[in-house]
């Protein structure tokens, strides 16, 4: 169930239908609790609906429950960096940014994180673009 409502959701962003998507990410993220990508959609969701801060305090909230160099540790912190910038927070999201790829395992974890959780690439080129 958890899969097909993540393809749902990944489907209606996609097609514009933003409103539709968040009802079955807060599905997701409410029937699903312990799963890391039901927060990042509902992220993606909240951010698509123009709910910026919602989405940011949901993946702040993802972040305080996990560590800095875990690979869903650090996609909470990218998406938050990535939200910050939505947000005119460039600076911020830039400093994120940094400190998220400063440490030396970075790079593998981080492909383990887009792996696991495809929906990080969009936020790593939206830090990416704005970051250089």
């Amino acid at each position: 169930q958890a899969v097909l409502l993540e393809a749902l959701i990944g489907h209606d962003l996609a097609r514009d239908g933003n409103a539709v998507a968040l009802e079955n990410a807060e599905i997701l993220a409410a029937n699903f609790p312990r799963r890391p990508s039901a927060w990042f959609w509902r992220a993606a969701a909240l951010q698509a609906n123009q709910r910026g801060l919602e989405a940011a305090r949901a993946l702040s909230s993802l972040a305080q429950r996990t560590p800095a160099d875990d690979p869903v540790g650090m996609g909470a912190r990218l998406g938050l960096a990535a939200l910050f910038v939505g947000l005119e927070r460039g600076a911020q999201a830039c400093a994120m940014r940094q400190k998220i790829f400063s440490r030396p395992e970075a790079p593998a974890r981080w492909r383990d994180a887009v792996t696991a959780f495809p929906l990080l690439k969009d936020w790593q080129d939206t830090t990416d673009r704005h970051c250089g």
